[in-house]
């Protein structure tokens, strides 16, 4: 009888987690991601007894990562199991190792992603609201020990959302025994990873050692990390919107997006922990991995700008930190790509570098929108008015020209572009438009040529754009 009551609890604190977190909706499709372990048989029982009252649509999805000799008798499993609660249910099979070695990465990076990407999959495919995993406690607890030692901060001591994007792990503070328990006691079959033994995986050293040692020291070392998770959450929260709040009144989007700038004065207001979550906040945004840059990379932006000359800092994933003057620049090295001076003579669309010029003569039913393109002409589009046989302009760099004819004077190009908030970064590779005179009629975002209406001319709408990115 008590056993029974242990389960009647555990779900109920199931049901209760579900609504506190707010992780599933009534008539939600949920996709469950089953590898046929103690963990994810109680949830999928778990959710199997809240399937009707919730209106919930089961999904049943496992992957087969070719890496033990019962891996296909674990995916049988799983979908027999499943099909007899008349649960849809998709596998798939992956050689995880042939996918780390072409990666380069590890085998659990390259397992995790390739899940993932599969449960993702099925996601779209089935029209499901969210992908249900089945974390708990237990692997919260060795995630936050690997990276303590490995090297992290606050925002890493979260490791695991209870829901996170289309990701929810409802069993996150429950603990490995108490769903090994539950299982047994209602006599649910699953498998045994044998991996998860081989203490020689940092994880499974964790799990059977040290927090085994660490357990002598607190017996309720589980209730601790659970406290000390809710508390990072908060704390990591309370930083998203103190960043958030930031970037929205102080973080001014470049010209196409290629780059960020905000006040050093702002930034330098800050304290010193939230000037460096904001620094990371932008950069994750220019990242070609995705990822903040590292401590000591984020530790060099914030050293240079206690300093008044003009730097530039690179970092991991290409990002790059430029001051010049009183505003700080970040972009990624993506963008800078070099290209070479070129003819247009007709309408079309021309790509070089990391940009893309749209080409085309303006649309009778356009005429009446011809102010308002012409109003936007100094930043990404420009409407000149020239004859039909004379379209014919050279896409050249701005740098290239010493000076032009600015406001009545002359004025140089790199002071031009240094004064509109280019950042030196990119004014070497700055495009500018000139006629067949050698003229400049338009430099984007910084200069366009007043030009006065005269009889025969045609409208051509030029539009700058930012072109595929290399990767």
């Amino acid at each position: 009888m008590e056993m029974l009551g242990m389960t009647e609890r555990l779900f109920q604190r199931f049901v209760a987690f579900l609504e506190r977190e707010h992780l599933v909706d009534e008539g939600n499709t949920v996709v469950l991601a089953v590898s046929g372990g103690p963990d994810s048989m109680a949830m999928f029982d778990l959710f199997l007894r809240i399937a009707e009252e919730y209106r919930l649509r089961l999904i049943g999805a496992h992957l087969n990562h070719r890496m033990r000799e019962e891996a296909s008798e674990d995916a049988r499993f799983v979908e027999t199991y499943l099909r007899r609660h008349r649960i849809e249910v998709f596998t798939k099979e992956m050689d995880v190792k042939s996918y780390a070695k072409e990666k380069g990465l590890s085998l659990e990076e390259a397992g995790r992603k390739a899940r993932y990407a599969f449960f993702e999959e099925v996601r779209q495919l089935t029209g499901a609201n969210v992908i249900s995993l089945a974390h708990n406690l237990d692997d919260l607890i060795e995630t936050i020990l690997y990276r303590l030692v490995k090297g992290t901060g606050p925002r890493g001591m979260v490791a695991m959302k209870p829901k996170d994007g289309v990701f929810i792990r409802p069993l996150l503070y429950f603990t490995a025994s108490e769903l090994r328990n539950y299982v047994t006691i209602k006599g649910i079959p699953y498998r045994i990873d044998s991996t998860n033994f081989d203490i020689k995986i940092p994880r499974n050293l964790i799990r059977h050692i040290i927090v085994t040692k660490l357990k002598d020291i607190n017996p309720n070392l589980h209730k601790s990390f659970a406290r000390f998770h809710r508390l990072m959450r908060e704390l990591t929260d309370y930083l998203d919107h103190e960043v958030d709040e930031f970037i929205k009144i102080n973080a001014k989007s470049g010209f196409l997006g290629f780059w960020e700038e905000v006040s050093v004065a702002e930034l330098c207001a800050l304290h010193e922990f939230v000037l460096k979550e904001v620094l990371r906040r932008l950069a994750v945004e220019f990242s070609s991995t995705g990822y903040a840059p590292g401590f000591e990379r984020i530790e060099a932006v914030v050293e240079a700008l206690k300093k008044s000359d003009s730097w530039i800092v690179e970092t991991e994933g290409g990002v790059v930190f430029e001051r010049s003057g009183d505003r700080m620049y970040i972009s990624s090295k993506r963008y800078y790509q070099n290209w070479s001076d070129f003819v247009i003579d007709r309408p079309g669309v021309f790509s070089f570098g990391s940009f893309e010029l749209l080409v085309r003569e303006l649309q009778t039913d356009e005429v009446g929108s011809a102010d308002v393109i012409a109003g936007r002409r100094d930043k990404d589009t420009f409407l000149v008015e020239i004859p039909a046989e004379a379209c014919r302009f050279r896409v050249m760099k701005a740098m290239e020209i010493k000076e032009i004819e600015y406001k009545g004077y002359r004025k140089e190009v790199r002071d031009l572009l240094r004064e509109a908030g280019v950042p030196k970064f990119f004014r070497s590779i700055w495009p500018c438009i000139v006629n067949e005179t050698g003229e400049v009629v338009w430099i984007p975002g910084v200069f366009f040529k007043h030009r006065k209406r005269e009889g025969g001319i045609v409208n051509y709408v030029m539009e700058l754009r930012g072109g595929k990115l290399e990767t």
